[in-house]
């Protein structure tokens, strides 16, 4: 599924210069992941399993390289056992947010909300420059 996304933003990128794409999403895997987190889609035991942040970013799928806006935030998913230790160290944002295209570089780095309103993540935005 991420390498059909992937491949239908390039396309969308290639037909269109003037074209910003931003993906966004719940991956279930965190960019920083190391344990799961992997680039190539043809091994799966030895380098994680999961290749998505690679598909949008490593230019795996026709060159493409989105810019993440979340991978320096850390978890986004909500401290369930209400301790402030978060459960799954390492894991970093998986609740994502991708920039490319003509007005990639005016997006800012994604900020974390502090509430969960409810429920097991924290909700991301980021701001685009004017």
């Amino acid at each position: 599924m991420a390498a059909a996304m992937a491949r239908h933003v390039a396309e969308r990128l290639g037909e269109n210069p003037n074209l910003t794409a931003v993906v966004g999403g719940d991956f279930n895997v965190g960019e920083t992941d190391l344990a799961k987190s992997g680039t190539d889609p043809a091994d799966d035991r030895t380098d994680g399993y999961d290749d998505t942040h690679a598909l949008l970013a490593g230019g795996l799928v026709d060159g493409l390289r989105l810019r993440s806006l979340t991978r320096e935030m850390g978890n986004t998913y909500c401290d369930t056992r209400g301790d402030g230790v978060f459960p799954y160290p390492g894991v970093g944002a998986i609740d994502v947010l991708y920039v490319g295209g003509a007005e990639a570089e005016r997006f800012g780095e994604a900020s974390r909300g502090r509430d969960t309103f409810g429920s097991d993540r924290y909700p991301v935005w980021a701001e685009r420059a004017p």
